[in-house]
């Protein structure tokens, strides 16, 4: 059964004029959506506990797992509520330090960090997103991350200054380990994932198999959709008591007030002024929870503008009870849903021989970038079709992909097995294109590849991270 069939099983199918959602508005959101290339790969809409849309977005099919990003940080907190329910740890005011006794980096500031403090984002550590997150990348070149995260200057007193700091995050799931004998995604696949019927995912680990707590869990979009009814209905998933229900109102309540209307509680990101709660990650990842209107929304992607469209999903909402039917536009949605999901009919990039010849079977050298490529390497096998080898820390990997303006090939990651997209076009008279969407790996890049006489220049854009660079490049 595909994973749309099973999010129709869990939450069956309304149309949304049932539900007091207009389907025009829901039509021009889409077409919004197609008409501006929206890097959306998947949207969800549940109002009632019923399917009001869910459509996923070419070329992402949601029969794939998809990182959650940050969102994985929410996660930790509700299995952190789950660990004191249980008993594996009293309460969120214990102290840190008594679960790492092989620190010796005592000091005031430190012996009052507690576990609250960590979760809620007011550790008082040296670390924060301002700098690009430098901390997190620093800590991830550390031998031991554990000493690396209590060596940091602490600039505040715990409890008291919000600062989104990823290593606290590494920290609770090492609590959690340390507490339970169980990794993170041990213990989720226990006591959260297997009530709530979730059979697959992956979450990343470090050098010593621990999971990456602030980030790096893959989840298939149905599953964060009963993550979020879970929220919704106060921790409960079919009347059953998952998530203590007072952990639940902590984790939403705002304990830091932030710009724009934004706050932050145990882990979830609140706007009281609107009156929803949202889970959310790098590229856009978002599980959003709006009680007043009964409803959870799951968008997936790799950058796009979510503002937009959640004007329009909240538009789109007419009222709490049935709206008189429209049959035309509910039938023009269902139109527009098909073709958003669909490759649309191939487009060819226009062919410039002189840069193909300049380029195939050739190796581009690279200097340091982000992506950490060695290497790559074109075989232009067709007018309408090739092939780009990565080479990346003595491995490789080979993708096919398309010339063409408006669809992609399909290719696997050498790690887990997850698609990659991929086309190429032409720039001005020297300039190709390649664009390389992950999808999956959230991570959307644009290589551009220069070439004037026998010298070739890169420029590597990322736009999930808002990245653009030049890259050190040449003919090998």
């Amino acid at each position: 059964m595909g994973q749309n069939a099973k999010l129709l099983e869990t939450f069956p199918i309304s149309s949304p004029e049932q539900q007091g959602i207009n389907s025009s508005v829901l039509d021009s959101m889409l077409l919004f959506i197609m008409n501006t290339n929206q890097n959306i790969h998947h949207l969800t809409i549940i109002r009632n506990n019923q399917t009001v849309l869910a459509t996923d977005i070419y070329p992402y099919d949601s029969q794939y797992l998809h990182d959650v990003a940050s969102i994985t940080k929410s996660l930790i907190s509700i299995l952190m509520g789950i660990v004191i329910d249980k008993g594996f740890i009293k309460h969120e005011n214990e102290l840190v330090l008594q679960f790492f006794p092989e620190v010796n980096a005592h000091n005031r500031l430190l012996d009052l960090l507690k576990i609250k403090d960590l979760v809620t984002m007011r550790s008082g550590f040296d670390c924060g997103v301002g700098d690009g997150e430098k901390a997190l990348s620093n800590m991830r070149i550390s031998k031991d991350w554990v000493t690396f995260i209590f060596n940091l200057p602490m600039t505040s007193k715990p409890g008291v200054a919000f600062s989104y700091c990823s290593c606290n995050f590494y920290l609770l799931g090492e609590i959690i380990y340390r507490a339970t004998k169980l990794t993170p995604h041990e213990f989720a696949k226990k006591y959260l994932f297997q009530p709530l019927q979730i059979s697959n995912s992956k979450w990343l680990t470090n050098y010593k198999e621990m999971n990456h707590g602030w980030g790096d869990l893959f989840l298939y979009p149905l599953d964060m959709a009963k993550i979020g009814q879970m929220v919704l209905d106060g921790g409960k998933w079919h009347g059953k008591q998952i998530v203590p229900e007072q952990w639940m109102k902590k984790s939403l309540q705002t304990l830091s007030k932030l710009p724009d209307d934004k706050g932050y509680g145990y882990g979830w990101w609140t706007n009281d002024k609107v009156g929803y709660y949202e889970a959310a990650g790098r590229g856009r990842q978002t599980i959003s929870v709006i009680p007043s209107k009964n409803m959870v929304v799951i968008m997936l992607g790799g950058e796009f503008d979510a503002d937009a469209i959640g004007k329009y999903i909240f538009e789109s909402i007419k009222a709490d009870k049935d709206l008189q039917k429209n049959r035309s536009d509910y039938n023009k949605l269902k139109i527009t849903i098909k073709k958003i999901a669909s490759a649309p009919s191939f487009e060819p990039a226009k062919m410039k021989e002189n840069i193909i010849q300049k380029l195939n079977k050739r190796t581009i050298a690279f200097g340091n970038n982000i992506a950490g490529m060695d290497s790559m390497q074109f075989d232009f096998t067709s007018k309408v079709k090739g092939a780009v080898v990565f080479y990346k820390n003595g491995s490789k990997e080979k993708h096919h992909f398309v010339f063409s303006t408006n669809t992609y090939a399909l290719s696997f990651d050498s790690t887990l097995q997850l698609p990659v997209a991929l086309k190429a076009c032409f720039g001005n008279e020297n300039d190709l294109i390649l664009h390389l969407n992950q999808l999956c790996r959230i991570n959307n890049f644009y290589f551009r590849f220069q070439v004037k006489g026998k010298a070739v220049t890169t420029t590597m854009e990322e736009t999930s991270n808002f990245i653009k660079v030049s890259i050190p490049s040449w003919f090998k």
